[in-house]
């Protein structure tokens, strides 16, 4: 076992679908404890790499709530034991993805991860908003195994066409 959920909520309307969308009113749980990386499927394909693009879905998708109260991260996953608390919402569909995600960590030195993005595939706009805060030995320099694990304050600002995206960091 690698992953253990526990409490897990789903409220979404089913005739929502008859209609093209899949209307997910809450995802929650009260945990989830990630115990391993799980072992890879060799017989898979390898993935080849694309322009970025959005999924296509056969529905529009909308999920209004995600509440997951602890996330228990074993040290074997990436190096550091953590337990964070994640919270957002996300909207996608054809042509168009808004996620507004916020990762706060609850143990240790403590920190937090909020993203808010909007993504307009037909006119490749993209609006995003990061930011990053983290004292000396956080998840992010240890995700990314940076020498010495010093603190992290990260703040990304952008709005304009994919092309030709600036941010301000």
């Amino acid at each position: 076992i690698w992953l253990t959920i526990t409490q897990p909520r789903l409220i979404w309307s089913r005739t929502s679908l008859l209609v093209g969308k899949l209307d997910v009113e809450s995802l929650t749980a009260d945990s989830i404890e990630v115990a391993r990386l799980p072992v890879p499927d060799e017989s898979a394909p390898t993935a080849e790499a694309e322009p970025f693009s959005l999924p296509q879905l056969p529905v529009s998708a909308l999920l209004e709530k995600i509440a997951i109260g602890t996330v228990s991260i074993d040290e074997s996953v990436f190096g550091l034991a953590s337990r964070i608390g994640v919270q957002g919402k996300m909207a996608l569909d054809e042509e168009l993805l808004d996620v507004d995600l916020s990762i706060n960590r609850q143990d240790g030195p403590g920190g937090s991860f909020a993203v808010i993005a909007n993504y307009d595939e037909g006119r490749q706009w993209l609006k995003l908003l990061a930011d990053l805060q983290e004292p000396e030995n956080g998840l992010f320099v240890n995700l990314l195994g940076i020498e010495d694990r010093p603190p992290v304050l990260l703040r990304a600002n952008g709005d304009g066409p994919i092309a030709e995206f600036t941010m301000q960091l």
